[in-house]
């Protein structure tokens, strides 16, 4: 009986270590930034945060059109942006409350935003201070169409399988920083939708 015990405990936790060592890792769903939690859904969210829908303009103009032509109603595009607002301020008023999130499979695995580029430094060190040391830093230089030469950095940061990765200037707009916090998963899908693309354009050769 002792021993049918004892092999009977040991079974429970062998089985207990091969989960805990095979089961996926799920960190984005407990990484929280600014408020937003990666990893869950839109009704998972802080009630405090607004979330409203990218792709809702593009929606009621069809509805409109539509309407005013006497046409049954087009298909909604679905959306898998959101804009986000309410968000909690990160370091000192200046950086914004504004920002977007994008969602897979229904849950939110990427959250992005913009900051003026004279603040660069300063949200750089603020995230230092949260996440510890960038894992690498890289820099560039980009031209003015005056002729001007400015100079860039971009710092990402790995927190457990979340990517965070920072834009001091961006080329679209010089006066703009970009900062974006992507899951492992957002890393995952958007692989596999420019593998997609790519095939894609191939056959249209």
């Amino acid at each position: 009986m002792k021993i049918r015990g004892a092999l009977k405990n040991g079974m429970v936790v062998g089985s207990l270590l091969m989960v805990l060592f095979l089961a996926p890792a799920a960190y984005g769903q407990d990484f929280v930034f600014r408020g937003v939690k990666l990893g869950c859904s839109l009704k998972e969210q802080d009630k405090s945060i607004s979330f409203e829908d990218s792709d809702k303009l593009y929606n009621d103009m069809n509805d409109q059109i539509d309407k005013e032509l006497g046409d049954p109603p087009s298909l909604k595009k679905s959306s898998d942006k959101y804009d986000v607002s309410g968000l909690k301020e990160l370091g000192p008023a200046g950086y914004g409350t504004d920002g977007m999130v994008r969602l897979v499979d229904g849950k939110i695995e990427e959250f992005t935003m913009t900051f003026h580029q004279s603040n660069a430094d300063d949200f750089s060190a603020m995230l230092t201070k949260k996440y510890g040391n960038p894992k690498s830093t890289s820099r560039r230089s980009m031209q003015t169409y005056g002729g001007a030469v400015l100079g860039a950095y971009v710092r990402n940061w790995q927190v457990k399988d979340v990517s965070i990765v920072m834009t001091s200037r961006v080329t679209w707009d010089i006066r703009l920083g970009f900062l974006s916090v992507s899951t492992k998963k957002m890393i995952e899908h958007e692989a596999a939708e420019a593998k997609k693309e790519k095939k894609k354009a191939m056959g249209n050769l």
